[in-house]
């Protein structure tokens, strides 16, 4: 497990280097506004409460086919232990046609609020996903589906896994 760590964020880091370089694209950084609704439990554990977020993602394009994407998001999870986290998102999106992507990165999290009550204060993982492009004019309707794999251990013994939906809208290419 502390291999399949290393790798993740090794590649996190190179991705990061990937994207700072200057690539010849067709269109400048597109943002996307989105707000998510998601379950997030720990692994092998049952089902936590519906939780709710929204962020900002940038997304530069690396040529016609794959964007890199880097986000800032906020995520209250509610039920017993009602805290708030930061999340920075990070990854590749990749489209198999205009309006289609597919979605592959990792993730940081950290509290701002609340008590975790025996939970860890940062995590970090993995994140996968899919993701429609619906042309609306100069901006496109976003629908998202998302599922993050922590890699820290939040209890000690388990790790969180999230399931997301996310809607919003993204400004830039319009629907390319």
């Amino acid at each position: 497990m502390r291999n399949l760590r290393r790798i993740a964020i090794t590649a996190l880091i190179v991705a990061c280097g990937v994207a700072a370089t200057p690539q010849k694209s067709e269109a400048s950084a597109r943002l996307f506004l989105l707000g998510d609704m998601s379950v997030m439990n720990t692994l092998g554990g049952a089902a936590g409460a519906m939780n709710f977020g929204g962020g900002l993602n940038l997304e530069f394009p690396m040529g016609k086919v794959v964007a890199f994407s880097i986000g800032g998001h906020y995520t209250r999870l509610g039920g017993a232990a009602a805290v708030s986290y930061a999340q920075i998102p990070a990854g590749f999106n990749i489209y198999l046609l205009h309006w289609l992507y597919l979605k592959a990165g990792g993730y940081f999290s950290f509290l701002i609020a609340g008590n975790p009550g025996g939970y860890a204060s940062t995590d970090y993982g993995l994140s996968f996903g899919s993701g429609l492009a619906i042309p609306l004019g100069k901006v496109a309707l976003i629908v998202e589906g998302n599922y993050q794999m922590g890699l820290a251990n939040v209890t000690g013994t388990s790790k969180w896994v999230n399931t997301s939906v996310s809607a919003g809208l993204r400004f830039g290419g319009g629907g390319k």
